[in-house]
C-alpha cells in the first residue's frame, strides 16, 4: 500500500462518525483494497448478501508523478498524486444522503491536512470538484456508487 494511500485509510478508518453503525453514525465500513467477494485479497465483510454491498469506502491508490527541479542548485522535486475514494451505498433516498454525508465528513477529516508519511514527507491533500454525483453501480447492481478525487503534493529531496 503506497504510504499516502495508508496515511489517509488510517486518518479515516478511525473517524467514529463515519464507521460507527446508524444512529449514532453513518455506518461505513473503510478499506483499502477494492472490494470483492471471494478469492485472495477478498473482502467478505463488505457484503451484506451476495453483490449486496454493506456503506463503503474504498481508498485506491493513485500513481505518483514528479517533476524535477529546473534551477541550479535546488534540490527537491514536486509530487503530485491523485487517490480517489469510492463510496457505496444501498440504492434509495437514504443510500443517496449517506454518500453526501460521508462525502461531507471526508472533506472534514481530509480537505488542507498536512500527513506524515514514514520518509518523513508532508503531503498536503485537497479535495477538488473531482467528485461525482451518486449513481447506480454497475459493477454492484441495487448499489450507488460516488467517486471523490482527492489531491496531494509535496516537495521531495533529490538523492
Amino acid at each position: 500500500m503506497s504510504d499516502l494511500r495508508k496515511a489517509i485509510w488510517q486518518h479515516i478508518v478511525n473517524d467514529n462518525l463515519l464507521s460507527y453503525d446508524p444512529p449514532y453514525g453513518l455506518g461505513f465500513k473503510v478499506f483499502d483494497r477494492w472490494l470483492t467477494e471471494l478469492g485472495p485479497g477478498s473482502t467478505p465483510e463488505a457484503f451484506r448478501a451476495p453483490g449486496t454491498l454493506h456503506r463503503s469506502a474504498v481508498i485506491m491508490p493513485a500513481d505518483e508523478v514528479a517533476s524535477p527541479a529546473r534551477r541550479p542548485g535546488y534540490d527537491r522535486m514536486r509530487v503530485l498524486s491523485n487517490p480517489i475514494i469510492y463510496l457505496f451505498a444501498e440504492k434509495h433516498a437514504n443510500g443517496h444522503d449517506a454518500i453526501d454525508a460521508a462525502y461531507r465528513r471526508i472533506v472534514i477529516l481530509c480537505h488542507g491536512k498536512e500527513f506524515v508519511l514514514p520518509s518523513g514527507e508532508r503531503p498536503l491533500v485537497q479535495l477538488t470538484d473531482g467528485r461525482t454525483g451518486a449513481r447506480d453501480d454497475e459493477s454492484y447492481p441495487g448499489n450507488l456508487r460516488s467517486e471523490v478525487r482527492v489531491t496531494a503534493n509535496w516537495g521531495r529531496k533529490l538523492g
